[in-house]
């Protein structure tokens, strides 16, 4: 998972990630209390994919990104500015 784009962000940030295979993947956003705010979960080929996230519905502060797969797991904070 590369760092999270733009960040801190307005209204929606993007995820960019490199697959090695053909994956099912769950992301998830957690606030700072660690209440999941929301989740996907999707499939993508192997290679670069970008997922953009709109926090449109949310409140601004801090919030973690979550993202995971068959053989992997990755966390980032990112920093919504209303």
């Amino acid at each position: 998972m590369y760092p999270l784009y733009p960040n801190p962000f307005n209204s929606t940030v993007t995820i960019k990630y490199n697959l090695p295979f053909d994956s099912d993947i769950k992301i998830t956003i957690y606030n700072v209390l660690g209440e999941k705010i929301k989740s996907v979960e999707i499939f993508r080929k192997k290679g670069i994919n970008l997922e953009r996230i709109s926090f449109d519905n949310l409140a601004g502060g801090i919030y973690l990104i979550a993202m995971e797969g068959k053989d992997f797991f990755a966390v980032q904070k990112a920093a919504y500015v209303k």
